[in-house]
């Protein structure tokens, strides 16, 4: 996030990149307010004195504040607590759910298995595997090719057996466990 800041308050920053795409003073200011409001920022923060989390979540509220039809975020959890992670994710979530394509480059698989829908995997520069995540994520050898991990959860239902197959949460694990027995 720090090579992205480019203004001293919080609001100067959400405001930056609005200025730059015509919006009228009157628009600028509601947007940025409201995205203030949502990401409970006060709008008179220092932005390089923010913590890196909030710094991260900074520079997301920004694009936000845009209302762009495609987002694509590179590896936007990167250096994040597991909270600031779950809160960030929920917010990109909500930005899916309410109409914006987002395109995110991530290499933690659980983060994709919680948040993503369809998977694209490239490896040496080349498509290798495009399909729904729980697919991809029970491919060991596209993932093998990629030099990816199964989720923890997914990869000790195949450590486990076939009978364990396509186990993606705790309660699925659980229920297999007791029909097992």
């Amino acid at each position: 996030p720090d090579r992205q800041i480019c203004c001293n308050t919080v609001k100067e920053e959400i405001e930056f990149s609005l200025r730059h795409t015509g919006l009228s003073e009157e628009e600028i200011k509601e947007r940025s307010s409201q995205t203030i409001l949502d990401f409970n920022f006060n709008e008179k923060d220092e932005a390089f004195n923010l913590s890196r989390g909030q710094r991260q979540r900074l520079c997301l509220a920004s694009l936000i504040a845009l209302k762009s039809e495609i987002m694509i975020l590179d590896e936007p959890t990167t250096g994040l607590d597991y909270k600031e992670c779950m809160e960030l994710m929920e917010k990109i979530r909500e930005l899916n759910k309410n109409g914006t394509t987002v395109i995110m480059v991530c290499h933690d698989m659980e983060i994709v298995l919680d948040f993503a829908t369809r998977i694209l995997v490239m490896t040496d520069g080349k498509l290798i595997a495009d399909g729904q995540t729980k697919s991809i994520l029970n491919s060991l050898e596209v993932l093998s090719k990629a030099r990816l991990l199964q989720p923890q959860i997914a990869e000790t239902a195949t450590i486990l057996g076939p009978q364990f197959k396509n186990i993606f949460t705790t309660e699925q694990m659980i229920s297999a466990i007791k029909m097992a027995q």
